[in-house]
């Protein structure tokens, strides 16, 4: 892509569940990956292949096991 653009996680921090907003400018691969303050992965929402467009993607609060992570704040 030319451009890369992210949103700000809405709310955050998320309490349960949060919006992530990005957009794409051509058919691409994308992984939306949530981490937390540590900088440890817990969760992908996203990885697939997109048109170009604008996404709205809801995250709620669970990690890569299904279990309900704590409010805090989380880096995408």
């Amino acid at each position: 892509a030319e451009k890369f653009a992210l949103s700000g996680l809405l709310p955050n921090p998320f309490i349960p569940t949060t919006l992530i907003r990005f957009p794409t400018w051509k058919f691409s691969y994308v992984q939306v990956t949530i981490y937390s303050i540590r900088g440890e992965e817990v969760a992908v929402t996203h990885a697939g292949e997109l048109s170009a467009c604008t996404y709205d993607i809801t995250w709620y609060g669970h990690d890569h096991n299904g279990n309900t992570v704590p409010s805090g704040v989380y880096f995408y």
